[in-house]
């Protein structure tokens, strides 16, 4: 039977305080990133938009003027 002494509950206790923590850096620092790489799609989503805007007004008036 092993027994668990105080200053390896201790070290343990120590042990999953450090992990929490570095767990919580990734986090924040994966949450960071994906709000930059959301941004930037958004970005990309609006220049899509503004450029498909661009096309079919083009192509309407093409029609227009060949009526």
């Amino acid at each position: 039977m092993l027994v668990e002494t105080d200053s390896e509950a201790e070290a343990d206790a120590n042990l999953d305080a450090c992990l929490r923590e570095v767990d919580s850096d990734v986090l924040i620092e994966t949450d960071s990133e994906f709000k930059t790489e959301s941004d930037a799609l958004a970005e990309i989503d609006a220049l899509v938009d503004a450029e498909t805007e661009t096309l079919v007004d083009t192509e309407v008036n093409s029609e227009t003027e060949a009526d």
